[in-house]
Formats: C-alpha cells, structure tokens, sequence
C-alpha cells in the first residue's frame, strides 16, 4: 500500500508558483497527494447548474470553463493524486442566514453557538436535513462523472465541539432528526428527556461530592454516573453517531457509483471527544475508503472543549472552583496526564486564543496530538488506511512540528496530511518533517 504524502492548498496556490513549490515538496518529503479547497467559494470545481439547482442555500456558479481537468492533467503528469475537500454540516458561516437548515436545542431552539472561547465560524446546519443530503449525494455524483479526480474527503461531516457552545450535546431537536431517529430505531422522547435531565443536573452539582470525585480521579463513565446518566444518555451519542454514518453511506456511494476507483473519505474528530461529535471510529471503516483524524486543530477541538466546561458549570453553580471542574473533566478525557492547568487564565495564556494551532504556548500541544494519534489507531481494525493530518505552517516551529511528525510515525499511520499556509509552507519546518521521515 501507498504511503501517503498530503497537502492542503488551493489550485491558484500551485499555478502562481507555477508548480515550483509542489515539485519541492516532492523532493523534500515524497508529496503524492493535493487536496484542493472546499468549492466554490475556494476553488475551481463548481457543480453543474442541475446540481446547483438542486442546493438548498444559495450557490454563485460560473458558465465559464474552470480548466479543473487541465490542472488535474498536469497533477497526474507529475504522479500526483488530486482529491476534492467538501464541506458538509458543521461550523458553517453562513448558517444564521437559513433558519429551515438550522442546528437546533432539544427544545426547538435556534442558539448562537459562539462562546467565548470559540471562534466566529461555528453556526451548524443539522445533518438530518433531507435537501442537504441529497443535494450532497448529487454533487458527489455530479462531481465525480464531470471531473478526473482522485478522490473525496468530506470535512466539517461531524456535530460541532462542545467547545463552541456546550448547547451542541444537546441538539439538533428538530423535526425531522426525531423523524430519523424513529428510522434508525430510537426513542427520541426518551433520548429528550434523559439529556435534558442530565443538563439540569449540571446546573446543580454537589460541590462537596464534586471535591471527592475529584481526589478519585474519575473517568468518563465514572463522570456521567455520578451526574445521574442513564440508557437515554448512550442512546443519545449512539443515535447521533448512526445519524452520521447514514449521510456518510449515502456520499460515499454515491461517488462510487459514479467511479469505482475513487478514494473517498472523512476527516475524523480526534479520538478522546469523537463519540460527542457523532463519530465512531470503526464506522468509517465500513463507510470509507481512509480515516483521517484532524489533528491540526488542537485548541479547538481539544482545549476550548475544558474551557468552555468549566465557564459553564461554572456559572451554574456558585462555589465551584475552576480547578475542581478542569481536573475532574481532564480526567474523564484522559488529559490528566498531560499537566494541564488549574485555572482558566493559565489554560488561556492570551486574552483570546486564536482560531488554529500555535506555538507560543506552554501547553504540551505536541505530545496532545501524538497521544490522540495512537487512540485513533486503537480504535479501528485497521482494514482500512489512516492518514494523519497534522499542522505544519507559521505559527508552529520547527520544534513542534517534529513533536508532531514523530507522533505520527510512533503511531506507524499510513500517511501524513499537512496543513502549512501558502505553498511550500515554511522550509524549517518542511525540513522538520523530513528529518522524522528520513525521505
């Protein structure tokens, strides 16, 4: 099999350089793989007008000739593999302007889901929206028989973090996910009811408990048992995981009954918080060709998660210290392990942590993504491969790169996929990589 060598970028990105910066890359650390930017709106590909027709928010599409299978002709000149990346549900920017798609509470609510941590792009559409999915069923298919691609990876095909708002365990309760959810075989009353009692036992722990539970080092069982959970709690993540995987079906054969020598695929939330985001690692093995666990954005999908925990259950219950919240909940994640701090202003370091990865941190970022890297591997067959995707750009050094590099390799993934900025990325950087990989 293939080690695979990937990159994020953009079309326009390699032409302006003329292909110089992929032919580096090439010779630096084997680049095979270009994974062009999520459609029109930042690339080349757009669907046909019939497909476009057929989205249920607005699309601008060009009647002029992209050139795609021009530059997709010149990436296969040069053995390089080019997959399409679509973005399917969550953290969409402009989802406050079509209310009928919204993400909603349990009870029906549209919420605004930006805390004070998050970052400003974490609206959601709610995956059990018929038009949604089968507009993403065309344009698969569409796309797939009008292109020469390589291959799909869907991204943002998930539930947005709790780290944007904690409302995100608790929806979408619209109509139609109770429909789905009746399909699939859940009670989606029941399911109701058990989150929301859950949601009011948050808003009122027993801090004398809470301080036990701390000196026992709980985990995460060991975390819902003592807030009362029940079966409609399992239930609950189940349902949103199988709610998942049945859009993910859909895209994935859709594409294949197009071209049955495509690549299609999923980024994959990291390992620790998958199962509150709808994934269940052993799915994609059924469900895709590859797994790819987003391991670039760390702060987000792993940090904000705490951050925005103990704010909350901070502001329900007057008396419960900061460090009472972080150090039980980073032991129900598995983060103990890792030192974090006892105080929000230790844990934020600056007065708003910015939208991606970093390196002027105290925080072990590094070793965070090489212990979420082997869980990943932990959770699947391994039938099918696992490409690790990790961040390599400017505000990283090269120091944390190679952190990074080396907890892929330690991991034995199947391939890398890099996140650097503008083509090549910053050669320390690149050169980092190199060294851990031995090209």
């Amino acid at each position: 099999m293939k080690q695979v060598v990937g990159v994020y970028t953009g079309s326009a990105d390699i032409l302006q350089q003329q292909w110089k910066a992929v032919e580096y890359l090439k010779d630096e650390i084997g680049l095979n793989l270009i994974i062009l930017g999520m459609g029109p709106a930042g690339d080349r590909w757009s669907p046909s007008p019939e497909v476009a027709a057929k989205a249920p928010f607005k699309l601008s599409v060009s009647q002029e000739k992209d050139g795609l299978n021009d530059f997709l002709a010149q990436a296969h000149r040069r053995d390089l593999d080019v997959w399409i990346c679509i973005s399917l549900y969550a953290e969409m920017d402009s989802g406050p302007n079509y209310a009928d798609l919204m993400f909603r509470d349990l009870e029906g609510n549209v919420f605004s889901p930006v805390s004070q941590y998050g970052s400003g792009w974490a609206w959601s559409w709610c995956p059990s929206k018929e038009s949604i999915r089968a507009y993403n069923e065309a344009l698969l298919y569409d796309l797939a028989k009008r292109y020469d691609v390589d291959g799909f990876t869907l991204t943002h095909q998930r539930y947005s973090p709790i780290g944007h708002n904690i409302s995100n365990l608790f929806g979408c309760g619209c109509n139609e996910c109770e429909r789905e959810a009746s399909k699939l075989g859940y009670d989606f009353g029941s399911m109701r009811n058990s989150m929301l009692g859950l949601l009011r036992k948050l808003k009122k722990i027993d801090r004398n408990k809470l301080s036990v539970m701390t000196e026992l080092s709980p985990g995460f069982l060991d975390f819902f048992y003592y807030l009362g959970a029940d079966q409609g709690l399992l239930d609950w993540l189940n349902f949103r995981c199988d709610l998942i995987q049945s859009g993910m079906k859909r895209y994935y054969e859709a594409a294949r009954r197009a071209r049955d020598n495509l690549a299609v695929g999923s980024d994959n939330f990291p390992a620790s918080f998958s199962m509150i985001s709808g994934h269940r690692y052993r799915d994609f093995e059924d469900n895709a060709d590859f797994l790819s666990p987003l391991l670039s954005h760390i702060v987000i999908f792993c940090l904000f998660n705490f951050m925005e925990l103990a704010t909350k259950i901070k502001e329900w219950n007057q008396g419960i210290s900061e460090e009472q919240v972080l150090q039980c909940t980073y032991r129900a994640f598995g983060y103990d392990k890792f030192n974090l701090p006892s105080t929000l202003s230790a844990l934020l370091e600056h007065p708003r942590l910015p939208s991606s990865d970093y390196s002027e941190t105290k925080l072990p970022l590094g070793e965070i993504v090489g212990d979420e890297i082997l869980k990943a591997k932990s959770f699947v067959s391994g039938k099918k491969p696992m490409y690790g995707i990790f961040a390599a750009h400017s505000k990283l050094n090269p120091v944390d790169v190679e952190k990074r590099a080396l907890g892929m390799k330690r991991a034995n993934v199947d391939g890398i996929i890099l996140q650097v900025g503008p083509l090549p990325g910053p050669i320390d950087n690149i050169a980092a990589i190199k060294r851990v990989f031995h090209r």
